[in-house]
């Protein structure tokens, strides 16, 4: 099976057209051998083998099964997605698609039988029955599968995985698509949220302007004056008037309702929301309304040493004080998974068969060459069924620009990469004395180390050091230090939407889009030097009450990106018209004032101690050591911002009210 999807349409008179009449059987084919191909990690062809798993351990498994009428659903989405179609978003209910695209239950039951006869534990099947979820030591996993599951040693780390393709001697496995759960190495990562440096600024003020300046001495009897942006995080109340989602009587995001898929929630999330709301100044008019599904409270526990719970609960704040601060009269529903393996792409599959929401976003993802290919197929099975049910999936597209610092060679994020969901990345934003909009540049920073600290000062009360004199001795260029992710996929296919307007752009690290997947599709605020101000309870600090903290990563983009999406929402139910579904359908032909252009900062803004004349830097001092350092502005890895779409921002960002009156009504 081909992950690259061609899509043709149908037209009929009516409602939704459910394609075909009846659910087609998966027949066994003559032999009782089924290999399942697209099974085994990619990184166990570059790793060493260090020997065999205990047989003892218990694996989580997730069997995925073969779905019928794959043309017949591509068809049924075309048709949904294309203007002047007789289904034009004409959304299809959970009991519909499960109906017409899910496995039979007698299907299903068959691969129950084979499991249990192998010992393995079967644990829950979801209501589109595209899996079944299972538990079995590896021992029994394989016997069952006819694998060997090895420990490997990769990047440094230790991941147990299976170096040949499952085989199933029964006629069942005429029914199984993928084994998920034979591997620990393709746990997500959450994207982003990543904390501003906890830094005292080399200045006198805590935020400041272009122009803020401070003169430093030098052990070599020199003084030197700096000039450069101060850095400070947003409040949600400053986001709202930048972006325009405060504009008087416009959309709150009132009867919607924004879904957020995150590994293991926090306790403490509804007093950090309504601290947050308190510091805006927005509380009394938007009381917030955050709920939570999943196993609240375990954010002290840590399950596995490719898990963190404690890094999680900042990811779950985040992004929901971002939904809020865009949209706070919208219902933020939190789903939280047990875990950041497979539970979180689970977590997804509830969200859309329960249809708890008409949109979601994501703050997590892997690079797609880390986890099996197989994986990547059976995760677009539930986007596909979100995008015909009319829900927006909205995903970070990483933080780690081209991927290349991290694993060598240039890549997109996964599953921000699916053609079926909205990829969201990232811009550094500047704003005005009044809070409003000044400019926007693409997030991607560079840090040189400018000078230590050659003797300095403790604060009595925090401990954290002021310098009052410096050596530029240890100076230093420290690299790349984050940035948007981009780029194009060599996996997946463009939607005709987006190919047809950007086909001949290019991606800066990557070359002509052509029919690629090109990442992002649109972008908000993500540079953690020009970050959200989040309130949190932060566990891992032993905190008892919400303190500040500036947090940033395309893990605020995607949450401000839902927010607005809520919006929009409210704006077409105004209009008598159904949710927008997979918002990246309209960025690409969108009216003059629905976006703003994301481009290289306006000549002579701030210093740089760059090469890239289209970067500038701001100067800090740390807390911790005294010493000076420069991060810059828009230098993101190969890539790069430029006029119209780029591989940083994609088409630019939404200058809120003309962006939801272009929306509302298509």
């Amino acid at each position: 099976m081909t992950l690259t999807k061609k899509l043709v349409g149908i037209a009929a008179a009516g409602a939704v057209v459910i394609a075909m009449g009846s659910q087609a059987a998966v027949a066994a084919p003559q032999s009782s051998q089924h290999q399942i191909p697209d099974n085994v990690p990619g990184f166990v062809a570059h790793a060493s083998d260090v020997g065999a798993t205990n047989g003892a351990t218990k694996l989580h498994l997730t069997v995925w099964l073969q779905q019928p009428n794959e043309a017949a659903l591509q068809s049924l989405l075309r048709s949904q997605y294309t203007p002047r179609s007789a289904n034009y978003h004409h959304w299809l209910t959970p009991d519909q698609f499960a109906t017409q695209f899910a496995a039979t239950d007698e299907q299903v039951a068959s691969v129950r039988d084979f499991l249990g006869s192998q010992g393995i534990t079967v644990t829950s099947v979801p209501g589109n029955r595209l899996y079944v979820n299972a538990t079995a030591t590896v021992r029994q996993a394989e016997q069952a599968f006819n694998v060997s599951i090895d420990n490997y040693r990769w990047h440094g780390a230790t991941y147990y995985a299976n170096h040949a393709a499952p085989v199933i001697a029964d006629p069942a496995g005429s029914l199984v698509s993928f084994v998920g759960g034979l591997d620990d190495a393709p746990a997500f990562r959450f994207a982003g949220s990543q904390p501003q440096p906890s830094t005292a600024v080399a200045y006198d003020a805590l935020c400041g302007g272009f122009d803020t300046t401070k003169t430093l001495n030098f052990t070599d009897g020199t003084s030197r004056t700096f000039k450069g942006f101060v850095p400070c995080g947003y409040r949600g109340n400053q986001l709202r008037t930048a972006y325009g989602a405060d504009a008087a009587g416009g959309p709150t995001g009132a009867g919607q309702t924004v879904a957020i898929v995150d590994a293991y929630g926090s306790p403490t999330l509804q007093q950090d929301v309504a601290a947050f709301a308190k510091d805006a100044g927005m509380d009394s008019e938007y009381p917030p309304q955050v709920t939570q599904l999943g196993p609240v409270g375990t954010a002290n526990k840590k399950e596995s040493r490719a898990q963190d719970p404690l890094g999680w609960q900042a990811e779950v704040t985040l992004d929901a004080e971002a939904v809020y601060a865009m949209a706070p009269r919208a219902q933020i529903l939190v789903v939280a998974a047990p875990n950041n393996y497979a539970d979180l792409d689970q977590a997804v599959n509830t969200v859309v068969v329960k249809h708890l929401a008409n949109i979601v976003t994501n703050s997590w993802g892997y690079s797609t060459d880390i986890g099996p290919a197989g994986q990547a197929q059976r995760d677009e099975r539930i986007f596909e069924q979100a995008a015909a049910e009319g829900i927006g999936l909205n995903f970070s597209s990483g933080d780690g620009g081209d991927e290349v610092a991290a694993t060598g060679v240039k890549s997109v994020d996964f599953p921000a990469s699916s053609p079926w969901v909205t990829a969201v990345g990232g811009t550094s934003l500047f704003l005005n004395s009044d809070n409003s909009y000044d400019f926007e540049t693409g997030w991607g920073t560079n840090i040189s180390k400018l000078a230590g600290c050659a003797s300095s000062t403790p604060d009595d009360t925090t401990g954290f050091l002021t310098c009052s004199t410096y050596d530029d001795s240890s100076a230093a260029d420290l690299g790349f230090d984050g940035g948007a992710g981009g780029g194009l996929s060599n996996i997946w296919q463009a939607q005709p939407w987006q190919s047809s307007a950007i086909g001949t752009d290019q991606a800066a690290g990557f070359g002509t889009v052509g029919t690629h997947r090109a990442l992002p599709d649109v972008g908000m605020l993500a540079d953690p030097y020009t970050g959200m101000a989040i309130n949190i309870t932060d566990l891992s600090a032993g905190d008892t009450k919400p303190e500040v903290e500036p947090y940033g990563g395309t893990s605020l983009a995607s949450p401000l990106f839902a927010g607005v999406m809520a919006l929009v929402d409210q704006a077409r139910a105004q209009n008598h018209a159904g949710p927008a579904g997979l918002a990246s359908q309209y960025l690409y032909n969108l009216p003059k004032g629905a976006l703003r252009d994301v481009t290289p900062p306006p000549a002579g803004v701030g210093n740089t101690v760059s090469d890239d004349p289209s970067s500038f830097s701001l100067f800090y001092g740390s807390r911790y050591s005294g010493s000076l350092f420069a991060p810059t502005f828009n230098e993101d890895s190969s890539l790069a911002t430029s006029t119209g779409w780029d591989d940083v921002t994609g088409v630019g960002s939404p200058d809120v009210p003309g962006f939801v009156t272009a929306l509302s009504k298509k």
